[in-house]
């Protein structure tokens, strides 16, 4: 899902997935990701890798 974000995103320098306009994809992505930390520590998972996700 970052790859994609990244890819889609800050490649291209726009504000969100759809353009310079907020979404659905990009409230749904928010959504996702504000529960990801508790997901991490819950699950003893790690998904935000910062060697691997600099940005």
């Amino acid at each position: 899902m970052l790859e994609t974000m990244e890819e889609h995103v800050l490649i291209r320098g726009k504000k969100f997935f759809g353009g310079d306009e907020i979404n659905m994809v990009d409230i749904a992505f928010c959504m996702v990701a504000h529960w990801l930390g508790a997901i991490e520590d819950a699950a003893g998972l790690k998904v935000f890798e910062p060697h691997k996700f600099p940005r």
